[in-house]
């Protein structure tokens, strides 16, 4: 019998599809149904993101095309009700319409974007202003007319984008030393006071839509991507076992800073903020020549040694561009090429920070004023991998499914070829370093450089989850507007031991100096992605068979570390998060171990050096 229902199966949706017409209601009703009675029985609860793969079926090609043309209907019993077909058929036609008005909203506003950001004049300004507009305002259309439809008896797929359209926190109806100090003040100065009553009423009315649309706050529509339950407390355990590290490396960079500073460190206290060579102390890596352990032993001169072979900034993409090919994963289109800005243009204004755009199926393009230095030689690796992301999704879902499998995974992704690309071992394999002739050296040197590495990472996890927590007590009234900046003060006091260098007041608004915060955008996704990366670079330099330690592992060239990546990306939004680490590493939850493994030849250095010192560990 299904044999034969198979062939009609076809037979119609050659016929609907191969003659470019719009099939009517009733063809659709037989398609579906034909469908429907050839598979077998799943029930709805099912789709809910689950870990295990036997409820996250793959799609063939043929019932894939049918998933991005909004009629793909997963495995469900021909007994359906009519009312539950009828429900089906209406969802299908709303989300294919929806995107494909979607792809263009996209484009138009992405090009706004892009236009503005490369080309800062007036014009383009109105002109993005006027496009993001538009966007919301439709969003917010079809957002009304998605809560109209019942779940019942709907597919996974329509089911997940579904829910995925509702949620948002949007209104229902809208209603209303001397020189470092200077530079840290000035900078809060300039920002925060001017803004402090204008978030307050931000964040009024962005709570007031998350409860309208079912959250107790906006803290919980942030959390809810995740789908975890107890989320808070997931990170925290995550958190407690990274500590020990953090705190041996504090308690070190303490004490360099109290021989360059002498008492305005105190070496039992937390550490002032405008020492740590970042505007906000989330890293460190610029205070790398105060800490750097062994000081008798020649760096990895990453810079010399790219200027020596006569690189230049083309080289570092293309080296990106060469790097994601070895281990399998597409070249960058000729668009790429043609329409990135890699450099600060001489001719007209633009907005430098880098960051990576798309623009639709295969226009992928990045954003940047590059020059030759290893920092960027890092942030060219980085926002390709955004733009690998891109286009494996781009390419294999539909459009509500065309984003990251959790907000952390984007940011994982470049950084996790980072972790290979700039490290000893493949830094020589491109002639950029020579290798060390003493082992004593070379021992010191790979201290060095996880030193380096640590500033800039292992210093980094605590700040979004003080940053977060004060954000998220602020959203659940359990910090008063009246105790704002004191609150985020005592935040970054427990999680980072870190304290204003001059005395704050209400009158102050200092996490108003952050981007995220004065743009709404939620931060626990850099914490997240930040251990991804580890547990994601683990993985492929065990599908490698790199054998030493972690820290020296490049996959470079490997494709069977690549094929497990590449088809964790292809996936974009259309699993659960879960499922899609499970495919990539074999575990359904986040680990940190491997950022243990990655750094424990320095901890253990720090541990033997502390002691030596006598230094507190942690602080009053």
């Amino acid at each position: 019998m299904f044999g034969n229902i198979w062939v009609l199966y076809f037979v119609l949706y050659i016929f609907a599809f191969g003659s470019g017409k719009k099939m009517s209601y009733e063809e659709e009703d037989i398609l579906y149904w034909l469908e429907t009675a050839s598979t077998t029985h799943v029930k709805s609860k099912k789709c809910e993101a689950q870990c295990s793969s036997s409820h996250e079926p793959r799609l063939s090609k043929t019932s894939n095309e049918l998933y991005k043309n909004g009629l793909f209907s997963s495995s469900y019993a021909s007994s359906l009700a009519p009312h539950q077909i009828r429900n089906q058929r209406k969802v299908s036609h709303f989300l294919t319409n929806y995107q494909r008005q979607l792809h263009i909203h996209r484009r138009l506003y992405m090009m706004s974007v892009w236009e503005k950001e490369t080309n800062l004049t007036s014009h383009n300004i109105k002109k993005n202003s006027e496009e993001s507009l538009k966007f919301s305002t439709w969003q917010l259309k079809m957002q009304k007319i998605a809560r109209t439809f019942s779940m019942n008896g709907l597919n996974c797929a329509q089911t997940r984008m579904l829910k995925s359209m509702r949620k948002t926190s949007t209104p229902k109806e809208i209603r209303l030393r001397k020189t470092l100090l200077s530079a840290w003040k000035k900078w809060r100065d300039a920002i925060g006071p001017h803004i402090r009553h204008a978030w307050i009423r931000l964040f009024q009315i962005n709570n007031l839509g998350a409860k309208e649309n079912g959250f107790n706050d906006l803290g919980a529509y942030w959390r809810s991507v995740y789908g975890v339950k107890n989320f808070t407390s997931t990170i925290d355990s995550l958190w407690l076992k990274i500590r020990p590290l953090y705190l041996e490396l504090h308690a070190f960079v303490r004490h360099r800073l109290h021989l360059k500073y002498g008492d305005k460190v105190n070496l039992t206290g937390p550490i002032p903020a405008h020492l740590l060579g970042n505007m906000w102390a989330m890293q460190w890596n610029n205070i790398y020549d105060m800490c750097k352990p062994f000081k008798d032993v020649d760096e990895f001169k990453v810079n010399t040694g790219m200027k020596m072979r006569n690189y230049t900034v083309d080289t570092m993409f293309t080296l990106a561009d060469h790097f994601y090919q070895s281990i399998g994963l597409p070249a960058m289109p000729k668009s790429f090429w043609r329409h990135s800005m890699f450099i600060r243009p001489e001719n007209r204004s633009a907005v430098c920070y880098a960051s990576a755009f798309n623009l639709e199926d295969r226009d992928v393009r990045v954003k940047m004023c590059a020059e030759l230095n290893e920092e960027y030689l890092y942030v060219v690796h980085h926002e390709m991998g955004h733009c690998q992301y891109y286009l494996a999704y781009n390419l294999h879902q539909p459009e509500l499914f065309q984003s990251g499998a959790n907000p952390g995974f984007h940011e994982a992704i470049g950084d996790t070829a980072a972790l290979s690309v700039l490290n000893p071992t493949h830094l020589r394999k491109l002639g950029i370093i020579k290798r060390s002739k003493s082992k004593v050296n070379k021992k010191k040197q790979h201290i060095n450089f996880l030193m380096k590495k640590a500033l800039g990472k292992l210093a980094f996890y605590p700040y979004p989850l003080a940053l977060e927590s004060w954000r998220w007590k602020v959203f659940a009234g359990s910090l008063p507007t009246n105790q704002l900046n004191a609150g985020y003060w005592r935040e970054r006091l427990r999680y980072q031991g870190i304290a204003p260098p001059i005395e704050r007041s209400e009158n102050d608004f200092d996490p108003g100096a952050k981007f995220h915060v004065t743009n709404n955008v939620p931060y626990i996704r850099y914490f997240i992605s930040h251990v991804l990366q580890f547990q994601f670079y683990e993985s492929m330099c065990k599908r490698s068979l790199h054998k030493g330690p972690l820290h020296n592992c490049d996959f470079a060239g490997s494709k069977m570390a690549g094929q497990p990546f590449a088809e964790m990306l292809r996936l974009g939004s259309s699993k659960s998060w879960k499922y899609a680490l499970k495919e990539m590493t074999g575990s359904c939850g986040i680990e940190v171990q491997p950022i243990i493994e990655y750094f424990n030849p320095l901890v253990k250095w720090l541990q033997k050096e502390n002691r030596r010192l006598r230094s507190k560990i942690g602080w009053d």
